[in-house]
């Protein structure tokens, strides 16, 4: 694990959310090989639907929505 993955996973947790990330080896369809965000409370993907998210995008969403 990335240091900026641990931190992204820590930002997270503080605000509600869980990333999960793609065992999944191979490129398909439904999935990309990289991350998903999901709300802890429902159990419910809020980003990255079909783990399309890299490590990147991932901290651009939590920077935007702890600035909301």
């Amino acid at each position: 694990m990335s240091a900026l993955e641990a931190k992204c996973r820590r930002r997270a947790r503080a605000l509600g959310y869980r990333i999960t990330k793609s065992n999944w080896r191979r490129d398909s369809i439904d999935n990309q090989g990289g991350f998903m965000i999901v709300e802890n409370d429902r159990n419910l993907c809020v980003a990255g639907n079909r783990y399309e998210l890299d490590i990147e995008a991932v901290d651009e969403l939590l920077s935007e929505w702890e600035a909301a």
